[in-house]
């Protein structure tokens, strides 16, 4: 996964070197990263807001966005993306030294 600052965010696949799918964020990819077996990757954005996006399709999943609440700030601005090696769930570390972990529910 790849991002530029013009809001391009590309998926390559290495063994063919051509990218796989080009996703329009229309804001520059502060921050990325991409799930080893589930086909998901995320994308900060500086709008504030996590994007989570299937691999193949490219399209929005899910949004987490930036938000005032009670006792603060509850997402600030986000450095860095880790998913979990195995289970589906994102950690996002903020620059104001808060850690978020955020997991897929079934409904």
């Amino acid at each position: 996964v790849s991002g530029c600052t013009d809001g391009v965010v590309k998926v390559w696949d290495i063994r063919k070197q051509s990218s796989m799918s080009t996703l329009e964020t229309n804001q520059p990819a502060v921050s990325l990263d991409i799930h080893q077996s589930a086909p998901v990757f995320a994308v900060w954005t500086s709008t504030q807001n996590i994007s989570l996006h299937s691999l193949y399709e490219g399209k929005v999943l899910n949004q987490i966005r930036y938000h005032e609440g009670l006792l603060g700030n509850r997402l600030g601005p986000v450095n860095c993306l880790r998913f979990h090696p195995t289970l589906v769930q994102l950690a996002a570390g903020s620059t104001d030294c808060h850690v978020s972990r955020y997991s897929y529910r079934r409904y």
